[in-house]
Order: structure tokens, then sequence, then C-alpha cells
């Protein structure tokens, strides 16, 4: 089964922890918290309260949207010492974490949360962030620990009134016994998980215990029966519209009980679908799971191409994930020692400030015994000029730290760009389409143009992976790149795609450095939203020179469709995978802008024909020339 699948399943239960245990219990809307964070922009409990609440709005479906509120809280309860918002926010981030499959993340935040919320006994929370420790011990293989935090959760619990935390706590315990295939140990946690949710009318709860009872099912070879609560629990999500993850789970054990059966073009659709929701949502982690399930299938059935192409993607995305987690967690680690170093050295300021100041307490009652008011005077005069020097270097101290807050927010938020656009490529529709033209070629006998195009699909996620431990890579790296990539594209469409890449003599590409994978996104979407759908062969123009002496002018050009069509395209068929990487890229170059202190931008422009038809759309990034070399 679908082990590691669990860590969603318990973020999604979590979240009636989360909201029951946050530090100010919101009555107010959606609308009415982004009033408060908009306009109050003092950094005080309210405004962190009113973030909190508001990154509740976004737990379920938006979570990424919902980490950045939940971070800033993090940042201004520390500044403020508002010790509840700092365990609630560190908590939040934890369960991000978690469903990011991230667990180093995870635990980093989990013990920062229980430290908080043991010191001001806070129960509730209490629970919450011991909650997502049995989870990371269960994700870890650590199942003992992971049953000995849970059992133990239930000790405190006992006695109180009956709420979805006991649910939540019977699912957990469940899931420990699902990961080790005990089944017979799985079922009474999951009906006590079911009778409880009836009882208490959690939706949630019900729902989710309705989908463990699919799996017994299906394991004890009731498969009927394992249908009919999968396809319910599936037919309410649908309906609902709120419960993508939900659907997705159901899609998933549909397709695992069409492949005991050996439906697999049955079982092939059901995973697909649970694979389009879990890309919408950019959960790659899920995502590789239904990869290397598929893998296994198309092996079974002897599709050996096919059963490759999915097990490499599985790989790819493993890799990314492990790569990115590291250096997320490399980031966290340095922002808090820095932090914390800037903080020591202004206590220590403070304590020598304070250590003179009796010093010269002292020294004038001995002054005006012995040397005379002379003597004080120039004493004193010493004192003084020492005190005001270490007061000087007190206020020093404490403007270095600020700083170095400010630039560590700055440098956090940047990084979280570039991993953003990072993860966006690392995407699986990437590298999807290509890998079909790959199997498409070497089934009509073109093993030449099939080992090339498979060479090139190798060569772009080699450098992905690469320019992914760098902030900035030389212009000529990432035109390499789109060119690999546009090769790639003519293989898939042949002579309905063509490609140009002029830049002017005096750039100097080996030498000039940008973000990695700046580009390349916007020459994706020229193929994706404007050339793919036009009947007649099609130009992808890139075009590269100075723009003054210190900014350089790019322009990704595209005869297509143009947006508005695109757009329509896309109404028309919803089920189409979106492209992450353009609003990261946005985000990006406003940092840049930021930073280099230039007119770092982005412009979208529609092109038109003389008679007003759409004609295709023009992108013109500019950006600093002396990226990477800033000292």
């Amino acid at each position: 089964m679908f082990g590691r699948h669990q860590a969603l399943l318990q973020f999604l239960l979590c979240v009636a922890f989360i909201q029951t245990g946050s530090a100010q219990t919101t009555t107010l809307s959606k609308d009415s918290l982004e009033y408060i964070v908009n306009h109050h922009l003092e950094e005080d409990t309210i405004r962190v309260n009113a973030l909190i609440d508001l990154q509740e709005y976004y737990l379920v479906d938006e979570f990424e949207a919902g980490k950045v509120y939940i971070e800033e809280a993090l940042s201004i309860s520390k500044k403020i010492n508002y010790q509840t918002g700092i365990g609630f926010s560190s908590n939040a981030l934890s369960s991000y974490f978690l469903r990011r499959g991230e667990q180093d993340s995870a635990l980093f935040y989990t013990l920062e949360a229980i430290e908080v919320f043991e010191s001001i006994n806070e129960d509730q929370n209490i629970y919450a962030a011991y909650n997502n420790l049995g989870l990371i011990y269960k994700n870890k293989g650590e199942y003992e620990k992971a049953v000995e935090i849970y059992k133990r959760m239930l000790d405190r619990l006992d006695g109180r009134e009956i709420t979805p935390s006991f649910a939540i706590v019977y699912f957990n315990i469940a899931s420990i016994y699902e990961a080790q295939n005990d089944w017979e140990n799985y079922e009474p946690w999951i009906q006590k998980m079911l009778e409880t949710s009836k009882e208490l009318n959690f939706t949630p709860g019900i729902i989710e215990a309705e989908l463990g009872l699919a799996k017994v099912a299906m394991n004890n070879g009731n498969n009927a029966e394992a249908f009919n609560l999968a396809n319910s629990v599936l037919t309410l999500a649908q309906d609902s519209g709120e419960m993508a993850q939900t659907a997705a789970r159901a899609f998933y054990i549909l397709g695992d009980i069409y492949y005991s059966e050996r439906d697999f073009r049955k079982a092939i659709f059901n995973y697909e679908q649970s694979l389009e929701i879990y890309e919408e949502l950019n959960s790659l982690h899920y995502a590789a799971e239904i990869y290397l399930k598929l893998s296994d299938l198309y092996r079974d059935i002897s599709a050996f191409d096919k059963a490759l192409k999915h097990r490499i993607t599985y790989h790819h995305i493993q890799d990314s994930l492990n790569s990115l987690e590291r250096v997320a967690l490399i980031e966290e680690l340095q922002t808090k020692f820095e932090t914390e170093r800037i903080k020591r050295e202004k206590e220590t300021a403070e304590l020598e400030n304070l250590k003179l100041a009796e010093e010269n307490r002292k020294g004038r009652g001995i002054l005006f015994g012995v040397v005379g008011l002379l003597g004080f005077v120039v004493m004193a005069s010493g004192f003084y000029t020492r005190q005001q020097k270490l007061k000087k270097q007190n206020e020093l101290a404490t403007l270095q730290l600020e700083e170095s807050e400010k630039r560590l927010a700055i440098e956090k938020k940047k990084r979280e760009a570039e991993l953003s656009a990072i993860r966006s490529q690392l995407n699986p529709h990437f590298i999807f389409n290509l890998l079909n033209t790959i199997q498409g070629l070497s089934v009509n006998g073109d093993r030449s143009a099939a080992n090339k195009a498979l060479n090139n699909v190798a060569v772009m996620m080699r450098m992905i992976l690469k320019h992914s431990q760098e902030a900035f890579i030389p212009l000529r790296s990432e035109l390499d790149l789109i060119r690999i990539y546009l090769e790639a594209e003519q293989l898939r469409f042949g002579d309905r795609i063509s490609f140009e890449i002029m830049m002017d003599e005096e750039v100097e590409d080996e030498f000039i450095t940008i973000p990695p994978m700046l580009i390349q996104p916007y020459v994706e979407n020229a193929i994706k939203h404007g050339l793919m759908h036009k009947t007649e062969p099609g130009k992808i123009e890139v075009h590269i020179h100075y723009l003054g002496e210190d900014m350089l002018e790019i322009i990704v050009e595209d005869d297509g469709i143009g947006r508005k069509r695109a757009a329509e395209i896309k109404y028309l068929n919803p089920g189409e995978h979106n492209t992450f990487s353009t609003k990261a890229n946005q985000d990006r170059i406003e940092n840049l802008a930021k930073e280099s202190d230039s007119e770092a931008r982005v412009e979208i422009i529609d092109k038109y024909s003389e008679t007003g038809n759409p004609a295709g759309t023009k992108v013109r990034i500019l950006i600093p020339t002396n990226l990477g070399n800033q000292s």
C-alpha cells in the first residue's frame, strides 16, 4: 500500500488540532482578515493573530500561499517575544513541511513548538505538536516511538470531553499499523475513529475512516465493499469542490482495486486522475509515489518503455526533494545561528554597560573621599567616555541585529522564490511529453532520434539539478539549457516549431550571470500556450542585448495564438496542467530589483496583426548585468 502517503492524511486531520489551538480562535471572514493584514502594519499581537487566522483558510488546498503568512507571524512573534505566536507558527510550519515530505525541517519546527508550549502550559497546542512528532517518527520508520507518543496523548486526553482530537489520535495509531501492513491491528483503531467521528459529526474523520475501511476491505479480498466505500468518498469530495486531496486519495484506492483485479486500463485511469491532482497542487512527494506505482504496473504488462519512463521520473523527483530539503534546512540553521550570535553580542554589551555603571557608582564614593573634586572630575570624565563608547557599541549591536534580521528575511524570501522556480521546473510535466516522444520514436524504429531525445532529457535534468544549488549561473549555461530543450521539442513537433537565439556580439554570455532557469519558463510557455494549438508552423525567437551600460534586455517572442485564445482553450479544458514557474519568476525578479536597486522587471506584451487579430506574445525581461558579482 501507499505507506508514506499517510503524511498527507495526517496533515489534513491535523487541521482540527491547529484550528482549535490557534492563538486566537477566529470568527472573521477571509476578507476581513486580509483587510487587517493589509492595513494593520504594526508588528504586534494583533497582526500576528490575524496572520495565523488567515493562513487557516489556506491549510488544505493552498498551503504554499499560507506558508507566507505563517512565516511572517513567526518572525514577528520572535521579535516581540509572543510565545503563543511562536509556538503556533512553528507547529504550523511543521505541518507544512510534513505535507511536503521534508521530515528534517518538520522535526526542527515541531521541537521548537513543543518547547514553547510546554513552557506556557497550553495543552491544546501541545497535542498538536506531539501529533506532528508522532507522525515524523512514523515516517522515519521508528514505529514504537510513534505509538508511544500517541498513547501518551490518549493518556493526557483521558477523562476529558470527547473531541475530534480522539479521532485523530486513533487514526494516527492506525496509520502506523498500516505502514507495517498489520491490517489486523489497523482495523480496530480505524473503527474507533469512525465511531468517534460519527458521534461528533466530525466529517473529515468520517471520510478518512471510510477510506481506511476501504483499504481493510480490499486487503480482506472484499473488493466490492472497498469499491463502494472509495466511490462514495470520491463522490462527496467531487461534489464539494473543496476536497481535492480527498479525491486524490480515493482515486488512488480505486486504482489499487482495479490493479488487484488486473483491470489495468481502469487502474491507470484512476492513478493518473490522482496524479493530476497532486501535480496541480505541486505535491511532488505524493506524485512520486504514484509514478512508482505506475512503473510497477507497466512492468507487469510488459510495457517496459513506459515502466522505465515512470521509474526515471520517480527518481528525479526524489533526488530533487532531497536536494531542496537539505538546502532549506541548512539555510534555516544558518539564519538561526546568525540571529542568535548578534543577540549574544548585544546582551554582552548591555552587561558590560551595567558593570561599568556599578563601577562608576563605587568610583564616585572613593574619589570624593580621597582625591577631591578635581580628581573626581578627571576620573568621571574617563568613566563617562567609556560609558558613551559602550552605549554606542550597544546601539551599533542593536542596529546590526535589525539589519541582519532584515537581510536574512530578504535572503530567505529570495531563496524561497529560487526554490519555488526550481520546483516548478522539476514538475514531472516538464519531461512528461518529451518522454512520450521518445517512446513514439522508439516504437517507430527511429532509434537514432530516440537516443538523441533521451540524451537531451538526461542532460536537461542534470543541468536543472546542478543549477538548483547555485544562486547565479552564467548566461551561456541558461542558453545551453534552452537550446537543448527546444531541440527536444522539435523532435516532438517536427516542422511545426522553429527557433532562433540571437545575441549581440558585445554581450559576454560567459561572464554575465543570471538566476538559474530565469528565461526557460517563458520559452516553455511560448510552446505550451502559444504554438501548441497553432495549426500552421510557428517560431520562437530569443533576443539578448544590452540596454544602456548596466542593464540586459532579454526578449522571448512567439507568433502563436496569443494569451487570450490560450486562456479560452484552458477554460474549455480545465484538466490541462498549469505552468507554475512564471509567478515564481516574477517574485524572483522583484526581489532582484529591490536587492540591486535597479529597474529589473518583466513585461508581457500581447501582439496583434494589422487586422487586430492575436499574433503571439512578447516577454521582455530587464535585469542588471552585475548580478552575482556584487561585493
